[in-house]
């Protein structure tokens, strides 16, 4: 009778299968979405890790071995015997070692070990609740961001917004937002997120190797593969979509998308949410194909194309009425790649056509703008402690102006006195720059860059620099002491039509602690820039900034996470480089920003983020003077600049996401609640028409927004 249970047994062990489930996580800990889990004598037959990192195979046979595959990571395989019943398996994945060989260009992220820089992925972006799954939109979320208008421009670290440089692919993008208003502030950016490989974000100090940026740098990275064919069908209270995953031989692939967005439901629902925005409505396509030509040599193209229009509700001084714009443009990015195994050669091209509408009162715009950009830049890995970079680029920009403005800045009525202005302005910048990177060991980075411009119509001439020293302390623990002189330009505006020279002198130094379950960083910074700037209703010279800031990020259990971070911000501005001292727009006493992120598996996902800040500074105004041939009040501004502040600003947003995974595809919806406690946080002060009143214009207030993502697997 033993024998015969024996043998059953045997039998029943060698036929036996057991269902496998699990979750896959990074070395910090971080679940990772999209990763394959197949069968190892048959990789057709597979599935992939959703959002949460979780898994699940049905049947795992005895003689089966399933393989956990992920570029960039070592592969893992999981047997029969590893798995218990009823018992779901961690994962951690470890990324490749590389030799010094096989680093070379491609493998290596050239600016993680001598910069303060931010990566975030497509899940960082998707998973924000104050994004909107908009990559600009998500930098604002980050320590280093201190933009206080709920725009997608950039603000880092003090700097005004147009200080900073978006690069897509090595090309930067001016204006990278879309329904953008006469004052350059726009909802959202150019970009859409699907096509990201990666978004890095340079707080301050940013690589001379992008071009000159005195208030920091993003650099937009497209994807470089592409696992699977697919469709991707989209639809939201605002929106709908389509994005096609098309592979077009072994190293090659194209990537198409269009959105059509509008705002009668997303209006309609919420009315009296979204302060001054009344209408808004965008089409565009876009297209991204990349090629590896052979061994050595890769293209890639991305192009697009938009049409925008919107309707805001706009007040300033004594005039309130409908502001209206729309614009047409398209800018296409073109990369040709050489990579050998030391050595790498980079030729980049841009060209970048739009042509605007405006009107407000009796301000009318009507702008065309073109930009051509190429650049040729080449790298080498001289040996294992040096590397080279050299390179020249061409930055053509030039811009036409047929505009109306108010000869009165407070009388805007459209029956008041305006004046017309016809011209047009160009920026030729032809500049070129080396970079050297020293690493006398493996813990030790050191960094110097030089860029210079040859002086082109106009241009005054400049000489940036700039150095960083990054020691490893062991134990995860880092220090980088940066700075160095950096040099751009004015980009001609309504306000503005000119081009200047602006300089920014800058130090920083930046603390970074990693470990398996937290994170940590702290820095310590200062700018003084130069240069005429915008700052609120203010045209001024001089900019002084100086910051403290420091976040912690530590995971609460397998599927929560909490961070924090905090900013304390002196920004004092002078209208002559050395005049008298005011307090700028970004002058904050302290800036919160904290998220919980609770990701538990086969429920859904939730995201709730918190950002809380003084009001900004603004001139009191203590009265108005009739004027007859006007018919409207000229204010009377106090002596006191920026002595007053706006109401705090508080902001609490929720974003609920759930994942399902199946056999034909994926299905993603989410919701998202922004401004959830409906708090009337200020925008700028608001006078009554004779200026003996004071309001506040606001934010948006509590709004919602739902759709759905529907990927469905392609040939």
């Amino acid at each position: 009778m033993k024998t015969i249970l024996f043998f059953l047994g045997l039998f029943g062990y060698c036929f036996a299968q057991l269902p496998v489930s699990g979750k896959v996580i990074d070395q910090n800990g971080n679940p990772v979405f999209a990763v394959n889990v197949v069968l190892k004598a048959d990789p057709s037959q597979g599935t992939l890790t959703d959002l949460d990192g979780a898994f699940q195979w049905d049947k795992l046979k005895k003689n089966d071995t399933l393989l956990v595959v992920f570029p960039a990571y070592q592969s893992y395989q999981i047997t029969f015997s590893e798995v218990l019943e009823n018992q779901p398996l961690l994962i951690k994945l470890k990324e490749k070692a590389l030799s010094l060989e096989e680093v070379q260009i491609r493998a290596r992220t050239p600016i993680a070990d001598q910069f303060s820089v931010i990566k975030l992925k497509k899940l960082d972006i998707y998973l924000n609740p104050v994004s909107a799954a908009d990559p600009l939109r998500a930098i604002t979320s980050l320590p280093s961001s201190t933009n206080t208008n709920e725009s997608a421009n950039p603000s880092l670290r003090g700097s005004a917004a147009g200080r900073t440089r978006v690069v897509v692919n090595g090309v930067p993008i001016y204006s990278p937002v879309r329904n953008t208003q006469i004052n350059g502030l726009g909802t959202f950016s150019l970009f859409n997120t699907e096509l990201l490989d990666a978004q890095y974000v340079f707080a301050s100090n940013p690589p001379l190797t992008f071009g000159n940026s005195s208030g920091g740098l993003v650099q937009i990275e497209t994807q470089k593969e592409l696992k699977k064919n697919s469709w991707q069908l989209s639809m939201s209270l605002a929106s709908v979509g389509f994005f096609r995953n098309q592979q077009l031989g072994e190293k090659s692939f194209l990537q198409v998308y269009g959105n059509y967005q509008f705002s009668a439901a997303f209006t309609g629902i919420q009315p009296n949410s979204l302060g001054f925005l009344k209408s808004f409505g965008t089409r565009d396509v876009g297209l991204h194909l990349r090629t590896a030509l052979n061994s050595n040599w890769s293209f890639s193209l991305m192009s697009y194309g938009i049409a925008e229009d919107y309707e805001v509700e706009t007040e300033v001084y004594s005039y309130k009425g409908l502001a209206t714009g729309d614009k047409i443009r398209s800018f296409h990015v073109a990369g040709l790649d050489w990579q050998g195994k030391s050595s790498g050669l980079a030729i980049r091209a841009g060209w970048d056509g739009s042509q605007s509408n405006y009107a407000y009162g009796n301000i009318k715009s009507h702008t065309k703008t073109v930009q051509e950009y190429a650049s040729l830049s080449y790298k080498n890995f001289l040996n294992r402690k040096w590397t080279l970079q050299v390179g020249a680029n061409y930055d053509g920009y030039g811009r036409s102006f047929d505009d109306t403005t108010s000869v009165y800045f407070f009388a805007l009525d459209p029956s008041s006195p305006y004046q017309a202005i016809d011209t047009l302005a160009r920026r030729p910048l032809l500049e070129g720059h080396t970079y050297v990177k020293f690493e006398p060991s493996e813990s030790l980075h050191l960094a110097a860059g030089l860029r210079t411009n040859v002086p082109l119509g106009e241009l005054d001439p400049f000489l940036s620099f700039q150095f960083s020293a990054r020691q490893e302390l062991g134990n995860g623990h880092s220090i980088l002491l940066s700075g160095g002189r950096y040099h751009s330009y004015t980009v001609p505006g309504f306000f503005f039509r000119g081009t200047e020279l602006l300089e920014s002198n800058q130090v920083a130094i930046d603390y970074s602690y990693e470990g398996e379950l937290s994170q940590a960083t702290f820095a310590i910074f200062g700018k003084k820039e130069n240069g005429l700037q915008n700052d609120d209703f203010f045209f001024i010279r001089r900019a002084d900034i100086f910051g403290l800031e420091g976040s912690i990020q530590q995971e609460l259990g397998r599927y929560s996470r909490f961070t924090l971070a905090s900013t304390y911000l002196i920004h004092q501005i002078r209208f002559n480089v050395e005049g008298d001292v005011f307090k700028g727009s970004r002058d904050l006493p302290i800036f919160l920003k904290s998220g919980l992120s609770i990701n538990p598996p086969k429920l859904f996902s939730i995201n709730i983020s918190y950002i809380g800040r003084p009001g900004t500074v603004f001139t009191a105004i203590d009265g108005g003077n009739f004027r007859n041939d006007l018919n409207a009040y000229e204010p009377i501004f106090n002596t006191e600049v920026n002595a007053e502040r706006l109401p705090a600003y508080h902001n609490i947003s929720v974003g609920l996401s759930k994942y399902k995974l199946t056999s034909y595809g994926s299905l993603v919806a989410f919701l998202s609640v922004n401004n959830v406690l409906n708090r009337r946080n200020p925008l700028a002060p608001l006078y009554n028409r004779e200026y003996d009143s004071l309001d506040y214009a606001i934010l948006s207030l509590r709004t919602f927004y739902f759709g759905l993502i529907w990927e469905i697997n392609g040939k």
